[in-house]
């Protein structure tokens, strides 16, 4: 077949780039092409064969291409010939293997290229990188059993800045060799490496490694070693099997913004492993561990703090002390059965408190009287018989209280009286609210066990997950700080 295009105007829909990882930032400052870029310059073809021949197509105006979801298992070297001015390139959902995906040659001109999901059944296959791509931005590589990489280039991306290995069969990341120091975002998510080095990354902003093997953060010959990743602004390792992180841990990440340690086995945090932390980190995920308090021993500048599904049973005397600019705190699926009255005290810029699903049955006096600026209390999920105790110490700017999922027995109607103004108490169960459950799950991969909310022991040895029981993450969109943090994303991680 060959097409000969001279001027076109297919209205062609580009798929949206997200991030991978248990907080999805959308974080768009790598350069990549724009709908705008391809607007009346785009082709979308629905190609029956199963190869693509050189020449195939002919066009001094076409930039971007699809060819998406077909039964393609081959592309000969030079098919792209012809479009010389080829900055977009999909051929994702075929049935390409690894060692073919990149059998058309080198692209001088392409800037992004998604070749995911291949439908292919094979165990795991070596990818060859056939020829160099001098231009080249954005690679999607994700879900093609890949298990290793080899190039016959020595430097076949010179200018890349986002890679997508995710989802493949990766063991040992003997391949950053291949890699140029442009590198700004790496997603290897849901692989098997036990061991990474980011020495060769100096400008590595993104870092994501959840759902692998990693067992500890510091060590300079096992595990995680983040030595030189001095620009580094979000790293994500949930669900890996790291209980241990050494003091110098994150010495040289003086920029880290988001740091997600969730589902690991980590019961304890030392005062100096946060420390080259201070200024910079405002996100910081500890779902699913075995913490029994808050470890936070060190001055942070965190306004956001995520521990659900962790081995709580008491939030004593000023637990969040170190956290003054602290605006949400998540504590659902821990066990937390009581709340000093000065728990909260330095909390003046707290904003949205979750304490769903534990054993709370009271609350005392004056448990909430310095959260000055505390707008949602979500209490879902706990053994409260009344609501008298909630209101004994109303916040005057709070707006929304959950108090579903408790065994209420009857309602004081003159307990509302102490309701802050306009403030609203949901008392029954919101079906199209998401609210997350603790489960099980291996150091990798989520199994489907029922929750067991309230009742699961610490000291099990079993990683645990926040998951959400209508089928999106916690961590979705509809939860405020995600948006919150997504905006902030946006505007610092790119500057």
């Amino acid at each position: 077949m060959n097409l000969l295009v001279a001027s076109l105007a297919v209205l062609v829909t580009l798929p949206s780039i997200i991030l991978g990882g248990p907080v999805r930032l959308e974080v768009f400052d790598v350069d990549l092409v724009s709908e705008k870029d391809c607007y009346n310059n785009s082709l979308t073809l629905h190609v029956a064969s199963s190869s693509i021949d050189r020449g195939f197509v002919e066009s001094q105006t076409v930039k971007c291409l699809n060819i998406e979801h077909g039964q393609i298992t081959y592309v000969t070297q030079g098919a792209f010939d012809e479009v010389p001015n080829l900055t977009y390139l999909s051929l994702e959902g075929n049935r390409i293997t690894p060692r073919d995906l990149f059998s058309f040659g080198g692209l001088k001109s392409i800037r992004t290229l998604i070749l995911s999901n291949q439908v292919n059944q094979y165990d795991g296959k070596e990818l060859v990188i056939q020829g160099v791509y001098p231009q080249l931005r954005y690679l999607d590589l994700r879900n093609n059993s890949i298990n290793s990489v080899r190039s016959l280039a020595d430097n076949p991306f010179p200018v890349l800045k986002h890679l997508d290995l995710s989802m493949n069969r990766i063991v040992y990341f003997d391949f950053a060799n291949l890699l140029p120091s442009t590198l700004s975002h790496l997603y290897l998510n849901r692989n098997s490496i036990s061991r990474f080095s980011g020495q060769k990354f100096s400008n590595l902003m993104v870092l994501s490694l959840d759902g692998n093997n990693i067992d500890s953060i510091g060590d300079v010959y096992y595990g995680l070693n983040l030595t030189g990743a001095r620009n580094l602004k979000s790293l994500s390792v949930g669900s890996n099997r790291i209980a241990a992180l050494s003091k110098q841990a994150f010495k040289d990440n003086v920029n880290l913004q988001y740091l997600n340690l969730s589902s690991n086995s980590l019961s304890s945090l030392h005062s100096d492993t946060l420390e080259s932390l201070q200024m910079s980190l405002q996100v910081l995920v500890l779902d699913g561990n075995s913490f029994d308090d808050i470890p936070i021993s060190t001055i942070m500048n965190l306004t956001t703090l995520s521990m659900n599904c962790n081995g709580m049973k008491h939030l004593t005397v000023n637990p969040l002390l170190n956290m003054p600019y602290l605006k949400k705190l998540y504590l659902g699926g821990n066990t937390i059965t009581d709340i000093n009255s000065f728990a909260f005290r330095f909390q003046t810029r707290l904003e949205e408190l979750y304490l769903n699903d534990n054993n709370l049955t009271y609350l005392q006096d004056q448990w909430a009287d310095y959260m000055s600026s505390l707008r949602l209390l979500d209490l879902s999920g706990n053994r409260f018989e009344l609501l008298d105790s909630l209101l004994k110490s109303p916040v005057a700017p709070i707006r929304e209280i959950y108090f579903d999922r408790n065994p209420l027995k009857y309602i004081n109607a003159a307990a509302f009286k102490a309701i802050p103004e306009n403030a609203t108490i949901h008392l029954q169960e919101n079906p199209n609210r998401i609210v997350g459950s603790c489960r099980p799950t291996t150091p990798s991969v989520a199994t489907e066990w029922p929750s067991t909310t309230g009742t699961w022991s610490p000291t099990s040895g079993r990683p645990w997950e926040w998951d959400s029981t209508s089928g999106s993450p916690w961590y979705s969109t509809s939860r405020g700080w995600w948006n919150h943090y997504k905006k902030m994303s946006t505007e610092n991680l790119s500057s």
